[in-house]
């Protein structure tokens, strides 16, 4: 957030921070910003990146982009994230090139204006906040029709203001996006997208565990005192870590997570098993791909090749697992309650043995 001056500041406050404002943004995007093809509506074959926080996702996010086959959100879309081609339009002549600085969670990864990144969540907490985000956690929600065609048209409008600046000629433009949020509407989206491919990257329990919970005492740290920084992570509804951390309450997390606190590294194991044991139980019926961290890093050029076939995706794995680095390795956590080590262990292999009926 230091990057971030007073103007920036109110810019983002102005854009991000009230529903009307949001709303009207998207009506004149979808208004003055040109007719949507039905087509490009219909036929948007998007794919969708979304799992538990530190399982791997930026990553998926990343090397799926690098491919050159997508239009996805990145930081030149903010703060009018809802308004794509209106925004571009507007910015184009003066567009900088931003170096690439190591983003907030401290991780390695670096970013810039043309990163990918997971803006997609303000359209979600425009349309339909009020359903899902409590002063506590996350919930699991259906999605009206009215607001599944917005979608729809959002993501047409996302890949249409891309037109004409695609990597490869003539290749059709598909949407990706990654957000972790949509494990609690992942239903919708297949009502949306039917035919969308939906990946689901799954991590070691102990390792996810032990990540989030560093991230999470990073996070509370760091914004501590930074109230803007807890509001644009609050607008992007980024509730993962930090003082404003709200779970996703799908299977049984509220019961799982009873009488634990997100400073114990139980809490995440809790968490992690509360949230796999769902996404196992809804793989079949929803066509999830599941993808474990393991096989990204120790084979990626084996893991992206049999990705990038079953997504139909006309690029070079070799190149896409050149971006893979590995995490640095953690030292293991103590004090775990061994009874949820063992379940986690054994949710973690019955995921590794999945296979797509």
């Amino acid at each position: 957030m230091t990057e971030y001056g007073p103007m920036a500041r109110l810019l983002h406050r102005i854009a991000l921070s009230a529903r009307p404002i949001r709303e009207m943004t998207f009506d004149l995007d979808q208004s003055v910003g040109g007719k949507l093809d039905d087509r490009a509506v219909t036929a948007a074959d998007p794919v969708f990146v979304s799992g538990l926080a530190r399982s791997g996702t930026s990553i998926l996010l990343r090397a799926l982009y690098s491919t050159g086959c997508f239009s996805t959100l990145t930081y030149r879309h903010m703060p009018f994230v809802l308004a794509p081609r209106l925004w571009r339009r507007f910015t184009a002549g003066h567009e900088k090139a931003g170096a690439e600085t190591e983003r907030a969670h401290g991780d390695g990864m670096n970013v810039s204006f043309d990163s990918p990144e997971a803006f997609e969540e303000v359209f979600w907490l425009t349309f339909v906040d009020d359903a899902y985000v409590t002063q506590d956690s996350l919930k699991a929600h259906d999605v009206d029709s009215e607001t599944i065609e917005k979608f729809r048209l959002y993501v047409a409008a996302v890949t249409d203001c891309d037109r004409g600046n695609h990597k490869k000629a003539g290749a059709r433009l598909r949407y990706l996006s990654k957000n972790n949020n949509n494990v609690l509407r992942f239903g919708a989206i297949r009502r949306a997208f039917p035919d969308a491919a939906i990946v689901v990257p799954f991590r070691h329990p102990l390792e996810q565990a032990a990540s989030a919970h560093a991230l999470h005492t990073r996070f509370d740290e760091q914004y501590s005192d930074d109230a803007f920084g807890r509001s644009y992570m609050r607008w992007l509804g980024h509730f993962e870590f930090g003082r404003d951390h709200r779970p996703a309450l799908i299977g049984r997390t509220r019961e799982r997570l009873a009488g634990l606190s997100p400073d114990q590294t139980d809490y995440w194991l809790s968490y992690w098993i509360a949230v796999h044991e769902t996404l196992l139980e809804q793989a079949t019926p929803l066509a999830l791909r599941l993808v474990g961290f393991a096989d990204l890093c120790d084979n990626p050029g084996r893991l992206f090749t049999g990705l990038f076939d079953s997504l139909g995706l006309d690029a070079d794995p070799e190149t896409a697992a050149g971006l893979i680095a590995a995490p640095a390795p953690r030292q293991p956590e103590t004090g775990i309650d061994r009874q949820l080590e063992t379940e986690a262990l054994e949710l973690y292999h019955a995921l590794c043995r999945y296979r797509p009926a």
